[in-house]
């Protein structure tokens, strides 16, 4: 949601910590939602859901996450480990959605994960695009 060079800028170390902690208005955090302590270079804070099997004594496999800025949503993101794509998943989930959006944009309402056999592809899609 954010250009490559405003991407380049977030170091997530020393001064740039302040704008990797600076929490969103209540608003743009999905409910239940959580910050991960620290940052990442490129990205910022990851935001995730605590009631997600992976931190709830499962093994993680998927999950989605919503990455701010400076307070802002900079970006939203699926992912998935490779142990559980080699089990070929077929699945689609809802995503807990914020109330409100940075800017007026498509949004995804779930994502899907699958495989295909003929083309030996695994998709990871944001789907569900809605204007926000």
């Amino acid at each position: 949601m954010i250009s490559p060079e405003e991407r380049d800028k977030i170091t997530a170390s020393g001064e740039d910590c302040k704008n990797v902690s600076k929490r969103p208005a209540p608003g743009y955090i999905p409910e239940g939602y959580v910050p991960t302590p620290g940052g990442v270079p490129r990205m910022g804070a990851h935001w995730i859901d605590p009631k997600a099997p992976e931190f709830n004594g499962q093994p993680f496999n998927e999950t989605f996450i919503y990455g701010f800025y400076g307070g802002k949503m900079v970006f939203v993101e699926p992912m998935a480990t490779i142990a559980f794509l080699e089990t070929k998943p077929e699945i689609t989930k809802e995503l807990k959605l914020p109330e409100c959006y940075p800017t007026s944009a498509y949004y995804p309402m779930n994502y899907s994960i699958s495989y295909n056999d003929t083309g030996k592809e695994y998709t990871l899609a944001l789907e569900g695009l809605t204007l926000r």
